[in-house]
């Protein structure tokens, strides 16, 4: 399902363009994973599984990479209107490998089977094993430039050369080419945008500066020409998060070097 190599790239280029960015604005939205709390806008529950990398706070490898999107945040705050979005926590900023299960479907399956979590752990571990390489070399991934979803902001990945998306988009093939992953009705629903959130949009007013804002997402990535800033993936692992700032792992769930 995901695409070739050359397809990937022209297709995440295409995310960062002016034009791309002018055509979304007008449908940004609210998020319901951040509420207004007093002052403040605070993850909603949002319980899940996916498979990411190490988080932020505990990849030693990529700290000024996570610095650079730290500095990105707040230049963002800085910039745009009170309330126009929520920062994903610092310490919580990863990319997504494989969404696997969230909210109301993991509510339901969690609700009608009680050993749901034990088999899905041990069927991303039967994955993972599956998932034979032996090429020491990190993955490598760069960032593109900023890209708008309806309701967030991520900076979006490309990979530094075809072997590191190769290897990436195999790691996938195990995951959700396993029966017994459909046997749990966990499936592919997306094609693979390598991306890390970095904020949800709040109070999307219909009076905010939409030309400025554009031309902030512009400005923004004039920086990822000039300073390249790559993200070293050496190993990916099986998280539960329970909203979009808490991502938890027991030391004996699946992880797998790529």
């Amino acid at each position: 399902m995901d695409d070739n190599y050359h397809s990937y790239l022209n297709r995440v280029a295409k995310l960062t363009m002016p034009a791309t960015y002018d055509s979304q604005i007008n449908n940004l939205q609210e998020s319901p994973k951040f509420k207004l709390q007093g002052q403040q806008r605070l993850p909603e529950n949002f319980p899940g599984y996916s498979v990411i990398t190490p988080p932020a706070a505990v990849d030693a490898a990529n700290q000024a990479f996570y610095q650079n999107l730290q500095d990105c945040q707040q230049q963002l705050v800085k910039n745009l209107e009170p309330d126009l979005i929520a920062l994903v926590t610092p310490e919580s900023l990863h990319l997504t490998v494989a969404d696997l299960i969230w909210d109301q479907s993991y509510t339901a399956a969690v609700n009608a089977d009680a050993s749901f979590e034990a088999k899905l752990c041990q069927q991303i571990a039967d994955s993972s094993q599956s998932y034979q390489d032996s090429n020491s070399t990190p993955v490598r991934w760069q960032i593109m430039g900023l890209m708008l979803r309806p309701r967030a902001i991520a900076v979006s990945l490309v990979p530094c050369d075809e072997n590191s998306y190769d290897r990436m988009i195999a790691y996938r093939r195990t995951i959700y080419q396993n029966p017994g992953l459909m046997d749990l009705s966990i499936e592919q629903q997306y094609y693979f945008t390598a991306h890390i959130t970095i904020a949800y949009f709040g109070n999307v007013a219909q009076t905010f500066d939409r030309t400025n804002f554009s031309n902030l997402l512009q400005d923004l990535n004039l920086q990822w020409i000039d300073q390249p800033q790559e993200l070293s993936i050496s190993q990916v692992e099986l998280r539960r998060f329970s909203d979009m700032s808490n991502y938890h792992r027991e030391a004996d769930w699946p992880v797998v070097k790529l």
